[in-house]
């Protein structure tokens, strides 16, 4: 059954905008540097970066005197608007704003963005150009300059005199995004109600950076001891790696597990021994709890103080609660949309789940395993059962995607889909020599409409971000002067370089990571917007955001694809996975059911006033075949969902899997023509960044709203 999740007006993309305040008093040392046009950036050369000069002081010097200049180019537009005082001044208003606000903000905003993109990417690929401690402080505070324009109350007056009829679709979205930011900022409020704003917000920002450090200093007291080389026998290189005590040595051993989530579930994946599983996953649960060492690392009262300080944060605004307003930037457009899609979901992944449950015990039994299965075993027998059913096995298959063919079958798959040409280029510099640039072109054309950075390899002086994959927007798409810039952009991998005689080899989920990579670089490239506030993911709601990457990694079990990015290295046999399309639906009710519990928790934190404790045990049973440990106390360390901003969103990881499903099939269907669709996808979600409606980018793209049957057919949960 085809279920529409149409919603109201008003979808916009914010961010830690959402927290942003405006505020003055900062230290930066100034450069004495010129104005400058964008052109002109002292860390451009010829139109791109000059990677091979640039300097830590550069960055620093050149980026403060840009986000100076935005601050105060902010606030000379702000003092010179008039608003209008009836319909007349209205109608020459309009345009006005445009011309007075947007274009002269755009002009300033792309050195800012420009110069703080090859900072970001200097801060991943090489810590000692720009160690953590002077990113750190840049970063918050070229954000901060960024923000300032969604603070100053002047441009939100402006924008709200603005007449959205007589704009194009582009401008609309535009000075909503103006009128949404200053709403959910305080400045539609009155003083008083704006002072009190103010005194919640300071307390919230408080009450979650206490609880993130309780989160920290609790995490130093779980960690598990390993000595037994035999436990360790079986994991890939790179576990062994993150968990060894003595890093010159790996392999020598003893070995530490932390309760970091990448780390310990990997652990969970291929421990043999059950008692250490036990107590790994027993450590995760109890981080800040009453089962903890200190009664100062408690993290219960800070939670119930958190969920009282967003509500009344989004009371003082004018909505019912917090998750109320974090719809205002989401697809889904209300609480009761959301759940109710997920409640859909539930309905086919709970009892699978129980029948999933069932046939891994069975299969652990038969294996030896001679106890009831708890949360702790899945991941194991899972990984094991998947090996058995699919000759899958992560790590096995390495010598089956040499890096370059996977590289060369992904960029062939984009060329096809979209019309475009890619291609590598030695003439432009980059920060390291393992570091390649492509240029992309529109068909047979000459002239490059794009070009992009792509750094592959793990290296020492890289951000050690436990396997974390990036796309980097460098330079935005927009227009200056009538005149279309090239968008840049920078993909940072983290793939084990050549070793052993042996070239550079990935697992399945550095691949599948890769191809979600490219999603995301795809909608910064291809975008065809004017503004740069509106290029690439910039006010594309949170729960689409993720849609291009879920939708390109859908090709990986495509079999024509699989088999183009894939052989083994020396051989060329083909890879030995039985059933591609079949993966992702082993135990797809289980891991659903997972991902459900959580997104249906945050909401609920959020939208409800029941004590944290008794929301988790009600919705445990709806989700869970496993009765709950009496000593479950996740939420209490769960910072994404509680303090960061993932708050009343985490949803959106299912929104766009949903979405990517059913845009997805529209290739699959019967005589779909693949370069009429991947035309279409092109000319929706990859070229309208965040200047249309998500409903109607959908609409656009398939003919009707979205249905959740593609994504439960794709997890074999609807025959």
């Amino acid at each position: 059954m085809a279920v529409s999740f149409c919603c109201r007006r008003f979808q916009l993309h914010l961010k830690n905008s959402l927290i942003q305040q405006y505020r003055k008093g900062y230290i930066v040392l100034l450069p004495e540097l010129e104005p400058n046009l964008p052109e002109q950036n002292p860390l451009l050369k010829d139109g791109f970066p000059n990677f091979k000069d640039i300097e830590t002081e550069k960055i620093v010097t050149t980026l403060g005197k840009y986000l100076l200049d935005f601050e105060h180019q902010t606030q000379v537009i702000s003092k010179q608007l008039d608003v209008p005082d009836n319909e007349e001044a209205k109608d020459e208003h309009t345009p006005g704003f445009i011309k007075k606000v947007a274009e002269p903000l755009e002009r300033v905003g792309i050195p800012l963005l420009t110069s703080w993109g090859i900072a970001k990417t200097l801060y991943l690929t090489d810590c000692r150009v720009l160690p953590r401690n002077s990113f750190s402080s840049l970063n918050s505070r070229a954000h901060g300059a960024s923000c300032s324009k969604y603070s100053c109350p002047g441009i939100f007056q402006a924008s709200k005199s603005c007449d959205l009829e007589k704009l194009s679709e582009e401008e609309h979205r535009l000075v909503e995004k103006f009128r949404l930011e200053g709403v959910l900022n305080g400045l539609d409020l009155s003083s008083d109600k704006f002072e009190l704003y103010q005194i919640f917000k300071q307390k919230l920002q408080s009450e979650t950076s206490d609880f993130k450090k309780k989160v920290e200093i609790s995490k130093q007291y779980y960690k598990t001891s390993v000595k037994d080389h035999q436990v360790v026998a079986g994991f890939p290189e790179k576990l062994i790696k993150q968990i060894s005590i003595d890093k010159n040595d790996p392999s020598r051993g003893p070995w530490s597990v932390p309760v970091d989530s990448r780390i310990k579930n990997k652990f969970l994946e291929y421990c043999p021994d059950k008692i250490l599983r036990e107590r790994v996953w027993k450590n995760s649960i109890i981080i800040a709890s009453n089962e903890g060492f200190s009664d100062d690392l408690k993290n219960s009262y800070s939670l119930e103080k958190i969920r009282e300080y967003r509500e009344s944060e989004a009371k003082v605004l004018g909505y019912e609660n917090y998750a109320a307003l974090s719809m205002e930037t989401k697809m889904a457009g209300s609480v009761e949309n959301a759940l109710g899609a997920l409640e859909l979901l539930r309905e086919k992944a709970r009892p699978a789940h129980e029948k999933e449950l069932d046939e891994l015990q069975k299969f652990a039994e038969k294996s030896g395993f001679r106890s009831k299965l708890t949360m702790a075993d899945i991941p194991y027998w899972q990984r094991k059962m998947k090996k058995s059913l699919f000759n899958f096995e992560n790590e096995e298959l390495r010598e089956y995607f040499p890096m370059e063919k996977v590289m060369n079958g992904a960029l062939e798959l984009c060329q096809r889909l979209f019309d475009i040409r890619i291609q590598e280029s030695d003439k432009v510099s980059t920060w390291h020599p393992d570091v390649k640039f492509f240029h992309v072109f529109e068909g047979d054309s000459t002239q490059p409409i794009a070009g992009f950075y792509l750094d592959p390899f793990d290296r020492e002086e890289k951000v050690q971000n436990l396997g974390y994959d990036w796309v980097v927007s460098i330079r935005p798409a927009h227009v200056m002067d009538g005149k279309r810039a090239m968008p840049l952009s920078a993909v940072i991998l983290n793939v084990p370089p050549p070793a052993y005689g042996k070239p550079a080899l990935m697992s399945f989920s550095e691949v599948e990571s890769f191809f979600g990579q490219i999603g995301k670089l795809l909608q910064q490239l291809l975008c065809s917007v004017t503004y740069s506030d509106l290029s690439g993911l910039s006010n594309v709601e949170w729960d689409t955001v993720a849609v291009s990457s879920n939708f390109m990694q859908h090709w990986l079990y495509n079999e024509k694809v699989l088999k183009s990015i894939s052989g083994h290295y020396s051989t060329g046999a083909e890879i030995p996975i039985k059933d591609i399309h079949l993966l992702p639906r082993h135990m797809a009710g289980t891991n659903l059911c997972e991902e459900l519990y959580k997104a249906n928790l945050d909401l609920k934190l959020f939208s409800q006033s029941a004590y944290w404790i008794d929301i988790v045990k009600g919705l445990w049973d709806q989700h869970f075949a496993i009765a709950i440990d009496p000593s479950y106390n996740e939420p209490l360390s769960m910072v994404d969902i509680v303090c960061d901003n993932w708050s009343a969103a985490y949803y959106s990881h299912i929104w766009s899997k949903m979405l990517a499903a059913d845009i997805y099939n529209a290739f699959l269907e019967e005589d779909a023509d693949e370069a009429a669709v991947g035309a279409r996808f092109r000319g929706t979600y990859l070229e309208f960044g965040g200047g249309c409606d998500p409903h109607e980018v959908f609409r656009r793209f398939r003919g009707r709203d979205p249905s959740p049957n593609a994504y439960l057919r794709y997890l074999g949960l609807l025959q």
